[in-house]
C-alpha cells in the first residue's frame, strides 16, 4: 500500500497539470478592473437577519492552486488571472466601481464579504496594503457594520489582524477559511489542504484574542467519499468545530466545475454528487447532538459555471431549496418537516448499499488509480 505522503504527492501532481491545462485553454482575462460579479446573501448580525453583499473579485489566482494544484473540487482558478498578479490599482478600481453604484448605497448593506478565489492575506496574490485600502473604502459606507475577508488558515498572521482591526475601528471583522474536514486523511487527500488541526487551533486562538469572528467552510462530499462516509465526516467535523467556539460554519454544497479532480472523477463515473437528503440528515443529527454553532448553507452560485450541482430530483428540488432558505433563517431542522418525495427511497438505498472501507487510504488509492488509467495529459 502506498504511503499517504506519496499518494498526496501524486494527487498534487495531477491537480497541477489540470491547473496548467486550464491556464493554457482560457489564457488571461482582460476585464481586470471589474469584479466577476456580486451576489446578495443573508446573514445574522447580532440576532437580526440582514442582507450581505458578496464581492467576487477578479483575483490573481490562488497560490496554493498554482504551487500544489489547489483544492480537488475548486474550479475558481478558471475565473482568475492564472497566477499573473493583478495590479494594485485594478483591485482598487474593482471595489470602487461597486461602491460607486448608487444601488449599493441605497440598499444599506450591513455586511460586505470579499472573496478573491484565493487568499487576501497572501502577498503574491494581492499586496496587504491594498487589502487595508479596500477595507478602509468599505468602512466609509454608512451602513457597513461587518466586513468578511477570505483567506487560508496558514496565512492568518497576528500583525495583519491587528492592522485590519485598526483600519476598521468599530466595524466587525470576520475571517472565512476553507476548513473542509476534521479528518486529516480527508483534508490531505480528498481535499488537498495543507494544515494540521493543531495549526488551526493556534489560528483560532489568535482571532479570538483580537475579537475577530472565524467562519470555517466545510463541503459536503469531497472526492473519494461515498454518500454515507460524507455524512459521517461532516457530522464529526461539526462536532469538532463546536469545541472550537467558532462564530459560524458555512456549509458548501458540492458542484462540478471543469479542470478539477472532482470533475474528472465524475466524468469517468468515479464520483457522484450528494443528494440534498444528506444535508437534511446532517442537520437533524446536528440537532440531536445538541450542537449550537450557527450554520449557513451557501447557494451553489460561484465565480464559474457549474456543470452539475447537488440536488434531489426535479419534482422536489424547488421545495428542498426553499427548506434550505428557511433553515438559514430559523436554524432549525423543522424547516425540512413534511418534505418528502419518491426520490428519497433511492437516496436511502444508496446509503444502505455504501460499503465502508476498512481503511480510507487504500480506498482513495484504488479510486485514484482507476482515474489515472483513464486520463492522459
Amino acid at each position: 500500500m502506498v504511503k499517504q505522503s506519496e499518494l498526496r504527492s501524486q494527487i498534487r501532481q495531477y491537480m497541477t497539470k489540470l491547473r496548467k491545462q486550464a491556464a493554457h485553454i482560457h489564457r488571461s482575462h482582460n476585464e481586470l478592473e471589474e469584479v466577476i460579479f456580486t451576489d446578495l446573501r443573508k446573514s445574522y448580525l447580532h440576532g437580526e437577519y440582514v442582507d450581505r453583499l458578496v464581492l467576487f473579485l477578479r483575483g490573481t489566482g490562488c497560490t496554493w492552486a498554482n504551487d500544489n494544484g489547489g483544492c480537488t473540487f475548486c474550479g475558481f482558478w478558471n475565473a482568475t488571472n492564472f497566477g499573473n498578479k493583478i495590479p494594485n490599482e485594478d483591485y482598487l478600481h474593482q471595489v470602487s466601481l461597486v461602491l460607486s453604484n448608487s444601488d449599493v448605497i441605497a440598499q444599506n448593506y450591513p455586511i460586505f464579504s470579499l472573496y478573491n478565489d484565493g487568499s487576501l492575506f497572501e502577498e503574491r496574490e494581492i499586496d496587504f496594503d491594498v487589502v487595508l485600502q479596500i477595507c478602509s473604502m468599505i468602512a466609509e459606507v454608512p451602513s457597513a457594520r461587518r466586513i468578511v475577508i477570505e483567506t487560508k488558515v496558514i496565512d492568518i498572521e497576528e500583525e495583519k489582524i491587528a492592522a485590519l482591526k485598526k483600519v476598521l475601528g468599530t466595524i466587525e471583522l470576520e475571517i472565512a477559511v476553507g476548513f473542509e474536514s476534521a479528518n486529516e486523511t480527508v483534508r490531505n487527500l480528498c481535499v488537498n489542504k495543507n494544515f494540521s488541526l493543531e495549526l488551526f487551533e493556534e489560528k483560532v486562538e489568535i482571532l479570538q484574542r483580537h475579537g475577530v469572528r472565524l467562519v470555517p467552510l466545510i463541503m459536503l462530499k469531497p472526492p473519494f467519499l461515498t454518500e454515507k462516509m460524507a455524512i459521517e465526516d461532516i457530522v464529526d467535523s461539526l462536532r469538532y468545530l463546536e469545541s472550537c467556539h467558532v462564530a459560524r460554519i458555512d456549509f458548501e454544497l458540492a458542484t462540478i466545475e471543469q479542470h478539477t479532480l472532482m470533475h474528472d472523477l465524475w466524468q469517468h463515473g468515479l464520483y457522484t454528487l450528494p443528494r440534498l437528503w444528506s444535508l437534511d440528515e446532517i442537520l437533524h443529527r446536528r440537532e440531536a447532538l445538541g450542537l449550537k454553532t450557527e450554520i449557513y448553507v451557501s447557494p451553489p452560485t460561484y465565480t464559474v459555471e457549474a456543470l452539475a450541482c447537488s440536488e434531489n430530483c426535479p419534482a422536489c428540488n424547488q421545495e428542498t431549496k426553499e427548506a434550505i432558505h428557511l433553515f438559514n433563517r430559523c436554524q432549525n431542522s423543522s424547516a425540512f418537516a413534511g418534505l418528502d418525495c419518491e426520490c428519497k427511497a433511492g437516496w436511502l438505498q444508496r446509503i444502505q448499499d455504501d460499503q465502508e472501507p476498512a481503511e480510507l487510504l487504500p480506498h482513495i488509492e484504488s479510486i485514484f488509480r482507476k482515474l489515472t488509467s483513464f486520463t492522459t495529459f
